[in-house]
């Protein structure tokens, strides 16, 4: 059990795959409604970036931008340009 009334903030870290779970999806809805800040650490790809988005994440972090930032952090935010202006359909 976590200690939900301790939290000031929920930390997703793990495997790839617990960190693309269900779970952690829910997890993070979870946090969120009791007003938490959500981080995922290790987002270093549009596609991590779009899954950050899609739990709900507050803020996501990855090494990719303290290795070689004058290419990584542009990037960064290319991918969070491109997604924001992509609006994903609901089925």
């Amino acid at each position: 059990q976590a200690p939900w009334d301790e939290m000031a903030a929920l930390f997703i870290g793990g495997s790839t795959e617990y960190k693309e779970s269900p779970a952690v999806e829910s997890l993070c809805a979870y946090a969120k409604s009791r007003g938490l800040w959500v981080h995922m650490g290790r987002v270093n790809s549009r596609r991590r970036i779009k899954i950050a988005q899609r739990f709900g994440v507050d803020s996501y972090d990855g090494t990719g931008c303290n290795v070689a930032p004058d290419l990584n952090i542009p990037k960064m935010q290319r991918f969070e340009r491109e997604l924001e202006a992509q609006p994903e359909l609901k089925l």
